[in-house]
């Protein structure tokens, strides 16, 4: 994105003069609290909405334009999805024609491993089932890019462990994969990058591996710690960041984001990047 400004109306501006450049082949997290504009962004990117001002480009196209070459390598999975009331065997029949990379083998392979047969009518399984098919679904169309929105709303906590693992198994390194959500410990060990709204800014844009190796994520007994980033209290001491160089600390995605959005925050996270 170029600059990308987008409101909803005069009184309800989202962004204003956005700029966001991301590398291909990355699992990208996108967090932000209920409102920051995370689905907002997911729709500008699919050619769901039209920025006010700037421009989008994905694949050497604009979402605006709404071109086959692109739409057919882009997919998005909505939270609040449609399935129509067909079996999965129809819906696969049906939809792949959109997608000229569709897998039918992998996509068959992955509901199996899902417990969900080809017979299976979408109007009579759960609402986690029917998640779970279209995720399926979603990482057999061989698409460039993946867009998930709050991915793990309504899956049991089986199943949203299941979800990690098929997402990891199943990307290859030529696609992009953003994943938008609220439940950070949802995707933390998935991901390789981080993009973090506040109040539909861009507060944090950075690698996964680049942070982990410029802070530790700690558990301390108090804050007496040299070069302190970020504290907050918890059972028996203090969850704390702090500025120090190592081999590769694990990152806490929950503590980073509080962190990026609390006013306490020093900047200095952000200022890395």
């Amino acid at each position: 994105t170029h600059c990308l400004s987008f409101s909803y109306s005069a009184n309800r501006v989202v962004f204003d003069d956005l700029n966001l450049q991301e590398p291909s082949g990355s699992i990208i997290g996108l967090l932000g609290k209920n409102g920051t504009g995370k689905t907002t962004l997911l729709h500008l990117l699919s050619g769901l909405l039209f920025p006010s001002q700037g421009s989008i480009e994905i694949n050497g196209f604009n979402p605006k334009d709404r071109q086959p070459a692109l739409l057919s390598d882009i997919y998005f999975v909505s939270e609040d999805f449609y399935t129509p009331d067909i079996t999965i065997d129809k819906y696969i029949k049906v939809f792949s024609l959109f997608y000229p990379k569709f897998d039918v083998k992998k996509c068959k392979s992955i509901l199996t491993d899902q417990g969900l047969l080809l017979s299976d009518r979408l109007d009579r399984v759960s609402t986690g089932q029917r998640k779970k098919f279209i995720i399926a679904f979603a990482l057999s169309t061989g698409c460039r890019m993946l867009l998930f929105d709050e991915p793990t709303n309504g899956l049991d906590i089986p199943s949203k462990a299941e979800f990690k693992r098929t997402l990891a198994s199943s990307v290859s390194d030529d696609q992009t994969i953003i994943i938008a959500t609220h439940q950070v410990k949802d995707i933390e060990l998935l991901i390789d990058r981080v993009l973090i709204l506040d109040e539909g800014r861009l507060k944090l844009q950075a690698s996964i591996w680049e942070i982990g190796n410029q802070f530790v994520f700690a558990h301390v007994p108090d804050t007496e710690i040299e070069d302190l980033v970020y504290s907050e209290k918890s059972l028996n001491g203090y969850k704390a960041i702090f500025a120090r160089e190592n081999d590769g600390s694990t990152v806490d995605l929950e503590l980073l984001f509080n962190a990026v959005v609390s006013d306490r925050f020093i900047r200095k996270v952000q200022n890395s990047y």
